[in-house]
């Protein structure tokens, strides 16, 4: 027998295994019938619909400048698709390497003006008592709060580089990949925390002994006993790993696989043509999919912004929930438009002033200031209509940062310390009077009496926290009745989308409020953001600004909301606000019958 027969007869017993004759009969059929112009462009759609499934050839990661000068990594994800490996999209990281913004606690503030008075300064004053306030350098303390992710280019380079190669080869469906990426999370963790441990806690001095036994060249290795272990039998204590490094370690590798775990759900997105959140609709186990309420930041005054107010660290406003979501978006642009000019009419340039991520940083004294300015514009522009009767505030207080455990007071200006009741009542008059809908960070994480604080005001708004370590602690304080929900750090949080969708199963059983950026990270303002708050089922996500990119997310919702049909049934767009009104004992009582 020839060699060339012996090929034939391979060739059509592989080519009769895939079906190759009774397909090419079929599309010869159809095309006859059909007579298509483009032959070879119907054969290509005939066959690519009978290839297999796109399956990632290769990832790769480079490090390159953000949008603001910082190094971040900027992603290429290619996928055999018809049998031919295809770049499918880049991806910038959702971070950089740009320090974070100092915290200032209240002892700075308490430093500077204790040398304004002449002490502490070393000068000459009247006051000759030393000065028990410490310098300023080493007034500037960190809270113990939930520690923020500090993105390292290397590290972060490091840690994909290690989990790409399991990626490889693996069919490009978001539910495998992502349980790939969890549990190689969950072993470098473990590896990692065993390297720590192992580092704190060195073994013993070992005495090893050569050629006993065995294998050529085993050794036999015997512990030897330290003086002080022959006259106690105690085993010595062991160092652990802190929490604040487990802390780390886990944000920094939940936030390398939660890129890549975007990465492919972005790269399947692209590749069929869909959006992004119809990537996660089996996974998101609701019935209803809701468009979250847009919150647009107007403005910030902080510790770390011009001025003496230090209890906004943003002040978002939000359109009533009954209105039409495309007339309430311009509405509230309007009014951002309308304030930036009334900011500066009033207070020249420095009204207007703009920090990194286009805020506006105004220069208020006080606190009623931020209130009157809103107010009058509302009236000018909107025929002296209230401002609480067309909008509605969400306040990023951020009390922590301006808390002073010693006194037990907050610095809501400088110079201007209040008791927890004193700030309580503040807050409930601006609720009236100002629509207040939510809090975020309303009392320091190191208030003995956050637990009043939040009984006194859940009864009329939201409380937010943005200081949780994770979700198991968010649903703890939502069972112990100081927190209403949480402002999700997805990244952070989980190792994966997927992940995410099935941790906020409970919170959304418990009817908690979950909040998202649309400036996802520090660097990328990007529509993804508003997708997975579609699915994370978001009740607001935060638009940084509605000028520049910023207007990207809210131009996204609008094309959403105007893409779907009338009879649509995926999206619930009844909106209300249902807070607090009972306690737990006093809900009981109700419930109880009556004998």
């Amino acid at each position: 027998m020839s060699r060339r027969f012996e090929e034939k007869q391979r060739a059509a017993r592989y080519f009769h295994e895939n079906q190759v004759p009774k397909q090419l009969e079929t599309l010869l059929n159809e095309m006859f019938h059909k007579q298509p112009d483009d032959i070879y462009g119907y054969m290509a759609e005939y066959f690519g619909a009978l290839s297999k499934p796109a399956a990632i050839s290769e990832i790769k990661l480079e490090p390159v400048l953000s949008s603001f000068g910082y190094q971040t990594i900027k992603s290429t994800i290619s996928c055999i698709v018809n049998g031919v490996s295809k770049e499918i999209c880049q991806v910038q990281h959702f971070n950089d390497d740009r320090p974070p913004a100092q915290k200032l606690a209240t002892a700075r503030s308490s430093a500077k003006q204790s040398k304004k008075d002449g002490g502490g300064g070393g000068g000459k004053g009247k006051n000759t008592k030393k000065d028990p306030t410490p310098n300023t350098e080493e007034a500037i303390v960190e809270a113990p709060l939930f520690p923020k992710y500090i993105f390292n280019v290397n590290n972060a380079l490091t840690r994909m580089n290690e989990m790409i190669p399991h990626l490889v080869g693996c069919c490009l469906e978001t539910k495998t990949i992502d349980e790939q990426l969890h549990q190689l999370t969950e072993q470098m963790k473990n590896e990692k925390l065993n390297e720590l441990q192992q580092e704190l806690n060195p073994p013993s001095p070992i005495e090893v002994e050569g050629g006993i036994g065995g294998e050529e060249g085993a050794v036999q290795i015997s512990i030897i006993p330290s003086p002080s272990s022959e006259q106690t039998t105690e085993q010595p204590l062991k160092t652990c790993v802190s929490a604040k490094d487990i802390m780390e370690i886990t944000t920094e590798l939940n936030a390398s696989s939660f890129f890549l775990s975007f990465l492919s759900a972005a790269s399947k997105s692209r590749l069929m043509g869909d959006p992004l959140y119809e990537q996660f609709l089996s996974s998101a186990k609701k019935e209803n999919l809701t468009i979250p309420m847009p919150a647009i930041t107007f403005f910030s005054c902080c510790q770390v912004t011009p001025g003496k107010v230090n209890m906004v660290r943003e002040l978002m406003v939000l359109f009533k929930p009954n209105a039409d979501f495309k007339e309430g978006v311009e509405q509230v642009i309007k009014l951002y438009h309308a304030f930036e000019k009334a900011l500066q009419a009033k207070y020249g340039a420095t009204g207007i002033v703009k920090d990194s991520r286009g805020l506006l940083t105004p220069t208020f004294d006080k606190v009623e200031q931020i209130f009157e300015v809103l107010t009058q514009t509302c009236r000018a522009e909107f025929e002296e209509r209230e401002f609480k009767d067309l909008f509605d505030i969400i306040l990023d207080v951020g009390a922590n940062e301006f808390f002073d455990p010693e006194k037990k007071k907050y610095e809501l200006c400088i110079g201007s310390m209040k008791s927890t009741d004193e700030v309580v009542a503040l807050y409930q008059t601006w609720i009236e009077q100002f629509s207040i809908v939510s809090l975020i960070d309303p009392f320091s994480t190191l208030d003995p009496s956050k637990k009043t604080v939040y009984d006194s005001l859940a009864t009329q708004c939201y409380i937010i926290s943005s200081q949780v370590s994770g979700f198991e602690q968010c649903h703890l304080e939502m069972d112990e009745r100081t927190i209403d929900g949480m402002l999700l750090q997805p990244e952070v949080h989980s190792s994966t989308v997927s992940e995410t969708v099935e941790n906020l199963l409970p919170l959304h059983e418990k009817d908690g409020i979950l909040m998202m950026n649309d400036e996802w990270g520090l660097v990328q303002h990007s529509t993804a953001s508003v997708d997975l708050s579609i699915v994370f089922g978001a009740t607001f996500i935060r638009v940084t600004t509605p000028c520049g990119a910023g207007s990207n997310s809210l131009q996204y919702m609008l094309d959403i909301k105007e893409s779907l049909p009338v009879d649509n049934e995926s999206f619930d767009d009844e909106r209300s606000y249902i807070f607090r009104s009972k306690v737990p004992d006093e809900e009981a009582a109700v419930q109880a019958p009556v004998e």
